[in-house]
């Protein structure tokens, strides 16, 4: 790949060294600004830095269309300068790129420099403060917490510095059985989507885990979140939760809430329950993409045997959160062959198994795979 002088290019982790991954952890975790902040420390993406190592974006390429996680992890005067070199990036290149999660704060940003912009879907933010879960809003979250306590559930933070080398294995092989039966399930198997993490407990750095059990937490285990963190710390998102199949109901909402006592004990002052996508998008913006509009209006309605959007924010609202607009920001433009690349990282093409229609697409989109 073809860079400038501004910026530098790494194919991987490993290209990049102890020292970078140092840095890019530290920079997830203090820059941050969104719960998919944290997944750029995993092994699936490449990375662009600013020359002078003052920002770094993370990406994962299909096709011609880079597909950047995290946002732009730089201190707020480094941000332009690290916008302008991923543009610099892709224009040398002949790529389009695609930002997620990008908050109304940094839209002007993107705009000064000719992105095209649309609404995404909105990021589900519960707010601790001053919040007591009390009362009829939170009444059927508490039902769950309650029935699953009388049961003799449990939910407890699980820390490897706390546990014998063959405590933690026989965890996290677990909880990766779990896991993989969970997506397994899923119609995009076993492909995540572009702005989901992974489980692997080699590259948990500062994410934390609760795990549920039985018999006051000590029998055997009903489900786990997984949490990242963002801003420094101040802020954290529950951004995987798994649960067992066919185990207790109401698993998920009691870990959710139990976990939201833990960090409201704490002081933290938020937490995020992470992106519903295709979310109330139909107005337009500025000069958005009818395109990338249309399609998102499409998959809320008739999309739910995909990716249940309407579901998922029917139960991300049981949690009484603000709903904060989030956008995705595309440069030059959008196209068709976005709109292909997308679906090719998403998964959706693993259902051509399915729909042989779909098979086509599949291979096509492979045929423009690179790096």
């Amino acid at each position: 790949m073809h860079v400038n002088q501004t910026t530098a290019y790494f194919d991987s982790r490993l290209a990049m060294g102890d020292r970078l991954c140092h840095k890019l952890e530290a920079f997830a975790y203090d820059f941050g600004r969104s719960y998919d902040s944290y997944l750029v420390i995993e092994q699936s993406y490449e990375y662009l830095w600013n020359a002078d190592e003052s920002g770094v974006v993370a990406f994962n390429r299909c096709g011609q269309t880079l597909f950047v996680v995290g946002g732009l992890l730089a201190a707020e005067a480094h941000k332009e300068q690290l916008l302008a070199g991923l543009v610099a990036y892709a224009s040398i290149n002949k790529l389009t790129v695609a930002v997620f999660n990008l908050g109304e704060a940094e839209l002007p940003s993107f705009r000064r420099q000719g992105w095209q912009l649309n609404k995404f879907g909105e990021d589900a933010i519960v707010s601790l403060r001053m919040n007591s879960w009390q009362g009829k809003d939170y009444a059927w979250v508490r039902r769950q917490e309650n029935y699953l306590q009388r049961q003799g559930m449990g939910l407890s933070e699980v820390r490897r510095e706390t546990m014998t080398s063959d405590e933690w294995q026989a965890l996290m092989t677990e909880l990766m059985a779990m896991n993989a039966v969970c997506l397994g399930m899923r119609p995009q198997r076993p492909q995540k989507l572009t702005f989901e993490g992974w489980f692997d407990p080699d590259q948990l750095g500062r994410k934390r885990i609760f795990i549920a059990r039985d018999a006051q937490g000590l029998g055997s285990l009903e489900g786990f979140l997984l949490c990242n963190p963002y801003q420094g710390g101040r802020e954290w998102a529950i951004e995987i939760y798994r649960s067992r199949p066919k185990g207790r109901r109401g698993v998920v909402p009691f870990m959710m809430l139990q976990a939201l006592r833990q960090f409201q004990a704490e002081g933290i002052r938020q937490v995020s329950l992470c992106l519903v996508p295709a979310i109330n998008v139909e107005k337009p913006l500025p000069n958005d993409s009818w395109l990338v509009r249309s399609l998102l209006v499409t998959w809320c309605r008739f999309g739910g045997f995909l990716f249940n959007v309407r579901g998922l924010y029917h139960f991300k609202g049981r949690f009484r959160p603000n709903f904060e607009p989030r956008y995705v920001g595309i440069y030059p433009k959008a196209t068709w062959r976005v709109v292909i690349d997308f679906l090719g990282v998403s998964g959706l093409f693993n259902l051509a198994w399915r729909w042989p229609w779909l098979k086509k697409s599949a291979d096509h989109t492979d045929s423009w795979k690179s790096g």
